[in-house]
């Protein structure tokens, strides 16, 4: 018998499920046969060995997102969830009558919102203390907390879990979430405290920021004899200063050890408090999160500590990454060591900081003066950065003494590649690197200037390229909450960006609601989120269609601009522009086409139908409108733009959209080629945030890899090769290298979003298809590049592991792939296109 790893909710054991759907429950097989394929399975929820709910034995190769049908889950009780399936080989007709796997998951709902919501929020001073005592032994104990701002608990004297920066970034007037913390370990019988120490967050320079942060919590103890205690948030809490002086997500941390308060959040402490504010609760719902916490994930020692003038040094740790220092130091008593983030230096060796568009972004610790060395980590920010620039070190630093701890979302890996061209591997671990930085609470656009918001525009575009590299469909599950949160009344949606950060109608921009459900239902078989978000869509296209004028176009563009004078941000920062209204009808295309889409899932078919006419109506107008023909059909052929914008963008959106004509359609692909390898002297992009990812996308639907494989083999401006050239680890926010003030972030995704072309093409794995019965089919054909003498990739999928290895030999390729249980793969090696049940294969062609 084959083993299962089973999940549910995307975790392994969850202290908290969402009551509002689901649970849903997924496995993968371990140590299955060859060809191993399922064809049905029964869910068993019990409590206390009592069954809860049975599905029975469900004929279906179904295995990720299987929801659970049952009553609902009661609060703080614990269930056994248990997975059992059936299956057989390959093209075998029968399965046995004894399941072929097995497999378990403890499942955990925590505590609804409402009953938190009945707790107090406090405040007042930033650490909150309370003593409570417990008796009769402890058999467990859970707290469930959070905050308006930032916060860290602790229970006597240590830090409950490993989280940091919690709770993720919301819209505090529509949603707060929880999070919970098994702190059965830190307990005592007994004499006991717990202690939350707040501060603001990204809540520090959002829209809505709190004038002051606070917290509410919940404690639940069950003791050995039964007992339960039950110690909440309110008036029995106090409050005190401590020795955080300033802790800001964007401006960084100042702590002065001289007034740490030893014993605050231990039981009995003497010290001066006062007692606790009660404030009254944000506007927003309560709910548990869902997503992967950020933890620390890593830790880096600088390849290179330089003093570049009397007791001034800079430490450089190689790459471009986000977290803190951790700081170890020996001194005098008031001695304050200030630490200064960056990702580029001066000419004259001190770290450039203008591009954070701060002039006090900096953490420092102030020493309290002890016998031995003290060590810090700040609490409550994060930086992106390469260098770090120290000032006020007693003596010289080593390497131990400022490790940089790497903070991001704990996610699981989901894809390797790797290939014999060092540019290629360098571009690739460029790429994923700056993705990787940017998934702070949301998928953000920068992490190291006075910014770091989830804008739409960048985050569509790296969506598939992060869902290739990581396990993120929870984490995008929890962001398309809060862009659903953003929709105003009307089907409006503010600037771009979610959470709501400013206002503003920004409506091209926020294309993600309308994709992203799209990039979940196809990576991870997620039909409930197409259900889920239909209605606000549906909203949201409405309003959109008001600002169609009589010609089916969506003429003024002003109403969808960052600012009233400014009309030129559609594709951001492209070196040849796409006109707005281009760019608008060409979005408003790809959503009508995600929504019929949808409809047709949902067998909504009176609005299938209204989109689809609707399109062609777009369609045909955006043709007569911005087709033509430049130099009478001769070198160039036929465009799509007026002089100044004509772009490759325009003419990819036409084609692959099949707005162009048929009779067009070769005219326009050749003059689309030439734009690209020809126009400029050179094989270049000429694209921006929106446009990088369509258009690399769309030559390689076309076949046209070698054009990518120019590409990205660039060592001149445009291109990842020039920006590898100027020394760059991360991804910029332009093709352009710029040091200044400005829009001028060296970590920025946008750019990074054809990551995915490693992947699907030179690796040559793709996720396929959906078939009808509900099985995976993926996709194999690499593309075996001249210049590429082997690749090696790998995905880690919901289903199981899918690799993909050639290498170019004597005499012609060797292929070695393999599939996971219970799904196929179409296989298409040099000329030859084949099915392939589960296992592990070679082939030489």
């Amino acid at each position: 018998m084959c083993s299962l790893d089973v999940l549910c909710n995307g975790q392994e054991h969850p202290l908290l499920l969402d009551a509002s759907e689901g649970p849903y429950f997924s496995w993968k097989y371990r140590d299955c046969p060859q060809r191993f394929m399922q064809t049905a399975y029964r869910i068993l929820v019990s409590r206390e060995n009592a069954p809860v709910w049975d599905s029975g034995k469900i004929c279906s190769p179904a295995q990720y997102m299987v929801p659970y049908k049952g009553p609902e889950l009661a609060e703080f009780e614990v269930y056994k969830g248990e997975i059992s399936v059936w299956g057989c080989g390959y093209g075998e007709n029968e399965a046995g009558l004894e399941p072929a796997a097995r497999g378990t998951i403890t499942l955990e709902p925590g505590i609804r919102g409402e009953r938190l919501g009945g707790c107090g929020w406090i405040g007042g001073g930033r650490y909150l203390r309370r003593d409570f005592t417990v008796d009769g032994g402890i058999k467990r104990g859970l707290a469930f907390i959070t905050a308006a701002g930032c916060y860290e608990l602790s229970v006597n004297g240590k830090k409950a879990g490993d989280f940091e920066l919690m709770p993720t970034f919301t819209d505090l007037e529509k949603r707060i979430e929880y999070q919970c913390y098994d702190i059965t370990d830190l307990l005592e019988d007994g004499e006991n405290a717990a202690g939350i120490t707040v501060e603001e967050g990204m809540q520090a320079e959002s829209l809505f920021r709190v004038s002051e942060p606070f917290a509410i919590c919940y404690i639940r103890i069950v003791s050995r004899n039964g007992t339960i205690h039950e110690i909440k948030s309110g008036e029995e809490w106090e409050s005190l200063e401590g020795p955080i002086l300033r802790a800001s997500i964007f401006r960084g941390e100042r702590y002065d050890a001289r007034l740490e308060r030893p014993g605050w959040d231990s039981f009995g402490y003497k010290g001066k408090t006062e007692k606790a504010k009660i404030y009254d609760p944000p506007a927003g719902l309560l709910f548990p999160m869902v997503v992967p916490p950020m933890k620390i994930t890593g830790e880096i020692k600088p390849l290179s500590i330089r003093e570049i003038e009397g007791g001034i040094y800079v430490a450089d740790y190689g790459v471009n990454i986000t977290g803190v220092l951790r700081l170890r130091v020996k001194g005098n008593a008031g001695t304050e060591v200030v630490v200064r983030p960056a990702e580029l230096l001066l000419p004259d060796g001190h770290v450039d900081q203008r591009n954070l568009r701060m002039d006090d972004c900096y953490d420092s610790y102030i020493l309290k003066g002890s016998e031995t060395a003290e060590v810090h980590v700040p609490k409550f920010t994060y930086h992106g950065f390469r260098y770090a620039e120290i000032t006020g070190y007693p003596g010289r630093p080593a390497p131990d003494d400022m490790v940089l701890c790497v903070i991001h979302h704990d996610l699981k890996d989901g894809g390797t590649f790797v290939c014999s061209d060092d540019q290629f591997n360098r571009i690739h671990h460029m790429m994923r690197q700056t993705l990787i930085n940017n998934l702070h609470s949301v998928p953000t656009d920068c992490c190291q200037r006075n910014e770091r918001q989830g804008w739409m525009g960048d985050a569509t575009c790296t969506g598939e390229a992060i869902m290739y590299n990581w396990y993120t469909h929870w984490f995008y599950r929890k962001w398309l909450d809060d862009i659903a949160d953003i929709v105003n009344e009307d089907g409006s949606i503010d600037y771009g960006m979610a959470p709501r950060w400013m206002k503003g109608n920004y409506f091209p921009w926020c294309i993600s609601i309308f994709l992203l459900p799209g990039y979940l239902y196809h990576y991870y078989n997620d039909a409930a989120i197409i259900k889920k978000l239909y209605a606000v869509q549906k909203k949201v296209m409405a309003h959109y269609e008001t600002h169609i004028g009589g010609n089916w176009l969506v003429e003024d563009t002003r109403p969808f601009t960052f600012y009233p004078w400014d009309t030129a941000y559609m594709d951001w920062l492209a070196t040849d522009r796409t006109m707005d209204v281009q760019v608008t009808n060409g979005l408003l295309c790809i959503e009508l086409t995600a929504m019929a889409e949808y409809a047709g899932l949902l067998k909504e078919e009176t609005d299938k139908k209204h989109y689809l006419d609707l399109l062609e109506k777009i369609k045909k107008s955006y043709h007569e409108k911005f087709y033509e023909v430049s130099c009478s059909e001769g070198e160039t052929g036929g465009n799509y733009g007026h002089v100044f914008g004509n772009s490759q963008y325009g003419s990819a959106l036409a084609l692959d959209l099949g707005i162009t004509p048929p009779e067009l359609y070769d005219t326009v692909l050749r003059a689309f080629f030439w734009d690209i390898q020809e126009s400029r002297g050179s094989t270049q992009l000429s694209t921006g945030v929106l446009s990088t990812k369509y258009v690399t996308e769309f030559l390689e639907k076309k076949g046209r890899n070698d054009i990518l494989v120019e590409i990205f083999k660039r060592k001149e401006f445009p291109g990842w090769g020039f920006m590898l050239s100027k020394g760059a680890t991360t991804v910029w926010e332009r093709w352009q290298y710029h040091t200044r003030r400005m829009m001028d972030s060296h970590d920025h995704p946008a750019f990074a979003a054809p990551d995915i072309w490693f992947y699907r093409a030179l690796g040559g794995i793709n996720y396929g298809r959906i078939e009808k019965d509900g099985r995976r089919v993926f996709v194999l054909k690499p593309y075996c590049s001249e210049y590429i003498s082997f690749a090696e990739t790998s995905l880690e999928t919901p289903w199981g592991p899918v690799s993909m290895t050639w290498r170019k030999e004597k005499n012609g390729i060797k292929y070695v792939y393999s599939i996971p249980p219970n799904t196929t793969a179409e296989v298409t090696l040099g000329e030859t296109v084949k099915t392939v049940p589960p296992g592990t294969y070679e082939d030489f062609c």
